[in-house]
């Protein structure tokens, strides 16, 4: 069934590229839920701190009814836990929070949006120039890189004004090796740049699982200007200790935007349970730009 509602470019559609006086406009179509969904789910079991040298892949559980066994086990637990009495509350810390043990993996996208696209024609009208099909993947896709672009918008210029420097993390190993959680890492990085006196001005991170299911995080850090040309990393930004797993990190360097977008543009594997970016609540300026 169509439904007549003309929009402007939704999330994950890319334009046409058919000649128009305008830009084109998207005629909402139907949205089907995907019929290979169920088969597509993965559950990844944690492994936290058990350092055995099988990957995630390897031990992940793939069969349909096996994991819909899982979800539903899942499901029941986070009832149970959130029907917590308040004396089990007060006795231990956040006990009333569900944390899963599982991981759950989308390999392929739940819905799939279906439009047609208008164009006009100053001498002829509308015409229809295409359909176009999108999906939720892309559509979350899209709503991570417009938080990126907000995170580039603001400081490509002071970067570009040396008035600040910028860092990129890789994290490697959540959900098989390392109990933390990014936010906890971050407050971590606040404390160490403190302490050396150059303030954390912003950051912006993404959830990313590889097709090996390799979970990890990519974290953007923009803090004020260091002066670190000709000169090693400072130890205090290698974080293998505090994260308990593989890291790495890197300057940003020359466009802000399309170096962190390598990172951040990928349409991969989604994560149920796990938020797939994040940002930090305000941007900072710093004190002594240029």
């Amino acid at each position: 069934m169509i439904r007549a509602k003309i929009e402007n470019a939704p999330n994950g559609v890319k334009h046409t590229d058919k000649k128009s006086d305008t830009s084109p406009l998207y005629l909402f179509s139907e949205r089907i839920r995907n019929p290979k969904y169920e088969a597509g789910l993965v559950c990844l079991p944690t492994q936290r701190n058990n350092q055995r040298k099988r990957s995630a892949f390897e031990v992940a559980i793939k069969e349909p009814n096996a994991v819909a066994e899982i979800l539903m086990r899942s499901a029941i637990e986070k009832n149970v836990s959130e029907r917590a009495s308040l004396c089990s509350c007060l006795l231990h810390n956040k006990s009333d929070v569900f944390k899963p043990n599982y991981l759950v993996i989308e390999t392929t996208p739940k819905w799939r949006d279906y439009y047609k696209t208008l164009g006009l024609d100053l001498q002829n009208g509308f015409f229809e120039n295409g359909a176009y099909e999108s999906n939720s993947h892309r559509a979350a896709n899209n709503r991570k890189i417009k938080a990126l672009n907000g995170f580039c918008d603001y400081y490509q210029p002071l970067y570009a004004r040396r008035s600040v420097t910028l860092f990129m993390f890789t994290l490697t190993g959540f959900w098989t090796h390392t109990e933390m959680e990014v936010k906890d890492l971050i407050e971590v990085l606040k404390a160490r740049f403190k302490r050396r006196g150059a303030k954390m001005l912003g950051y912006i991170w993404t959830f990313e699982i590889s097709p090996d299911l390799h979970p990890h995080y990519h974290l953007a850090v923009a803090v004020e200007r260091m002066n670190l040309k000709g000169k090693t990393l400072p130890k205090y930004l290698f974080l293998d200790k505090v994260w308990s797993a593989r890291t790495q990190v890197d300057f940003v360097k020359k466009n802000i935007k399309h170096y962190l977008s390598k990172y951040f543009a990928k349409n991969n594997f989604r994560a149920l349970n796990k938020r797939s970016y994040g940002t930090s609540a305000k941007y900072d300026y710093p004190k002594y730009a240029a």
